[in-house]
């Protein structure tokens, strides 16, 4: 009986001492950051997209978001992309805020441009796609269903 106190008492020391080491490192290297470059897109509505989201380009997760602010002379929202270093984003690329199914989260779908040099670090994309609203759509469809009741024969 001692001995299974005793075990579970190092196997929770070690356990323990696991989750110490692992947040010293995540802590050592910026907040388990990743290298790369930021890309920047302006959106009418980002709701929804947090920062750490993914990044993907044609399917693969090649980046992040860095963070996200509100501009204050034009209330749009500003959002950095830290693009992994050695990916090259077609110019004329589009940037577009899209859901993970109807109840998941919000990711940065990038839809490669048709132009043949890539975008510089640092850039804005000109093309963007904000975040759909879930509720602004089902919200749309029960008024469109009420009117169709209200209408006569």
């Amino acid at each position: 009986m001692r001995e299974n106190r005793t075990v579970l008492a190092l196997t929770g020391a070690f356990a323990i001492a696991l989750i110490l080491a692992g947040m010293a490192y995540g802590l050592s290297r910026g907040g388990g950051g990743r290298d790369g470059y930021l890309l920047y897109a302006t959106y009418d509505q980002a709701d929804g997209l947090a920062a750490g989201a993914p990044v993907y380009l044609a399917g693969v997760h090649v980046g992040a978001v860095e963070r996200l602010r509100l501009d204050p002379q034009r209330f749009k929202a500003q959002v950095a992309l830290r693009i992994d270093e050695g990916v090259g984003v077609p110019e004329e690329s589009a940037a577009m805020i899209v859901s993970d199914g109807v109840l998941g989260g919000k990711f940065v779908k990038i839809e490669p441009g048709s132009g043949e040099d890539m975008m510089a670090k640092g850039s804005e994309f000109e093309l963007v796609q904000d975040a759909v609203i879930v509720e602004s759509l089902l919200e749309r469809i029960v008024q469109a269903a009420a009117a169709a009741r209200r209408k006569p024969e």
